[in-house]
């Protein structure tokens, strides 16, 4: 949500009112609640975590009603609620999720997405960075 909003998207300030045909997005009574997300094909969100469907932890009662520029949806709820985001440019590797990875103590979901963010690091530090030339 903070990611899409600093960028320049919208959100849902509160689902149950601004989108009542969604699905619970969270547990009224404060425990974990669970639903399926869909990855969207050709992201690279499906590139990590592959075209199944997945279930993940749900706590939130804001959502993505529009996104921000390039940014694309990755993932979404069967009510059509965006639940992940990827960025449009490769050379930035920027995933927002709407779930908690931290919150199940590292199950094989979530180490998914922490392995890839990795992987995108050590590629990036291994490229060529610019160096600037010192003044005078």
């Amino acid at each position: 949500q903070e990611i899409n909003f600093f960028l320049g998207g919208q959100l849902y300030i509160h689902l149950p009112e601004e989108y009542p045909r969604g699905l619970p997005h969270n547990d009224i009574n404060g425990g974990v609640h669970r639903h399926v997300v869909h990855p969207v094909k050709g992201t690279l969100f499906e590139e990590i975590y592959g075209p199944d469907e997945m279930h993940v932890n749900s706590m939130h009662h804001m959502g993505l009603k529009k996104l921000a520029p390039n940014f694309t949806a990755a993932a979404l709820a069967v009510d059509g609620l965006v639940e992940a985001i990827v960025h449009d440019q490769p050379d930035w590797w920027c995933v927002g999720v709407q779930w908690h990875p931290e919150a199940d103590g590292l199950i094989s979901l979530d180490t998914q997405l922490l392995e890839a963010f990795v992987e995108a690091s050590a590629n990036y530090r291994s490229k060529p960075q610019l160096k600037l030339a010192k003044a005078g």
